[in-house]
């Protein structure tokens, strides 16, 4: 899955009513792509990504060479959190759907 067809895929899945009417939208995506993309677009967040991705807040910030406090600020309700980029979610969000897929396939 490219960062194109993700971006495209997560803005679709909001105007969906059911995740078989959003999966059959993307003919040219695999249908378990869009599964995780469809269990990530109503909360989307660095912790939705995490837990996607099976991986512990240690375990994510090794994988993706990011400091722990930094997954953990990002993870933090609040007005003093700090956000993290869109576009990095989105980049870290398709890494994760991506090695799911190979996992899997």
């Amino acid at each position: 899955m490219t960062i194109t067809q993700f971006t495209t895929a997560r803005a679709a899945a909001s105007s969906c009513h059911s995740s078989a009417d959003f999966l059959g939208r993307f003919p040219d995506i695999a249908p378990w792509e869009l599964e995780d993309v469809w269990t990530v677009h109503d909360d989307y967040s660095i912790a939705t990504v995490r837990a996607l991705s099976g991986l512990t807040q240690a375990e994510f910030a090794e994988r993706y060479h990011i400091p722990p406090r930094t997954i953990e600020n990002w993870t933090q309700s609040g007005k003093a959190r700090r956000k993290i980029s869109p576009y990095l979610l989105d980049l870290l969000a398709v890494d994760v759907i991506n090695t799911r897929a190979a996992r899997k396939y």
